[in-house]
């Protein structure tokens, strides 16, 4: 397993950088369907896969990358709730 770190270790850069490329998207664009982010993100797991030749990792690689995404779209939706949560209690606030 250690050896799999060391070879692969640009495969947490590829999962980080989807994470955050994810919940920044959705949180700039959120009419934006989360599932064209998804897939996206699943298609840059795939692409990954491809590019350092080993197609064995293609369906591990989509999917930790497809659930990395979901947990980035989940947090910005989760923060713009918040915000938004924010704003109301701000108005009735100053109303009263």
């Amino acid at each position: 397993m250690l050896y799999y770190f060391h070879l692969y270790w640009h495969f947490i850069v590829v999962i980080i950088s989807v994470f955050v490329l994810s919940g920044v998207i959705s949180y700039i664009f959120p009419r934006l369907n989360f599932v064209v982010i998804v897939i996206t993100s699943g298609l840059i797991g795939y692409y990954y896969s491809s590019v350092i030749e080993v197609k064995d990792l293609a369906l591990i690689s989509t999917g930790i990358t497809s659930v990395s995404s979901l947990l980035a779209i989940g947090v910005a939706r989760y923060a713009l709730f918040l915000k938004h949560k924010g704003e109301e209690l701000e108005d009735l606030e100053n109303n009263n």
